[in-house]
């Protein structure tokens, strides 16, 4: 009887488990001296109408560049130097005079179908940013969506001032068998 119950829950689990595919495998790029936005193609217009959930995960540093102090990142708060504050959005192409020449970041932003769901983190706002850090949106229900959109923006001025981002991952659940995959939250589909 044991033997019969650990069969038929086996099978209950293969049967209505959830398969991983990578959409974006482990994408790295470092970004050095971009003279302006750099728009990250990695991760736009990617097709999740076969995912019941998606998660988005990489890794980001500043190359051991600190943001205080001079000769280093310059953090949004210290542009323009002795003048008016910058107050570009990240991504402004290009940017205004007070940012310039001077205001290093890195950006991302996630969308699906067209509308941002609120995911975002923006490095480079003040002096007191992280060296480096991970993002992970964590597993995102798509309920039946179609396009996933990264938008992901890096400016630097510098030739010495470089972004490094490492082991971009897109991945989808797709409602097809598997022993190894369990998503969390268990999205319709």
């Amino acid at each position: 009887m044991k033997r019969y119950l650990i069969c038929l829950l086996s099978f209950f689990y293969v049967s209505f488990g959830y398969s991983q595919t990578e959409l974006v495998s482990c994408f790295s790029n470092s970004y050095t001296n971009t003279d302006g936005p750099v728009f990250v193609n990695e991760g736009n217009n990617l097709d999740i109408s076969l995912c019941t959930s998606i998660q988005f995960t990489a890794e980001w540093d500043t190359d051991g560049n600190d943001w205080a102090g001079s000769g280093n990142l310059e953090s949004q708060d210290q542009c323009p130097i002795g003048g008016p504050t910058c107050n570009d959005l990240p991504g402004t192409n290009p940017p205004t005079s007070s940012c310039f020449d001077c205001w290093d970041y890195m950006y991302f932003e996630m969308s699906i179908d067209g509308s941002s769901i609120g995911i975002s983190d923006l490095v480079g706002e003040d002096i007191f940013e992280d060296l480096s850090g991970t993002w992970d949106s964590g597993e995102i229900c798509t309920d039946g969506s179609n396009n996933l959109d990264l938008n992901i923006v890096i400016q630097n001025w510098g030739a010495t001032e470089t972004f490094n981002l490492t082991c971009l991952t897109v991945t989808c659940w797709d409602p097809q068998p598997s022993a190894t995959a369990t998503p969390d939250p268990v999205c319709s589909g």
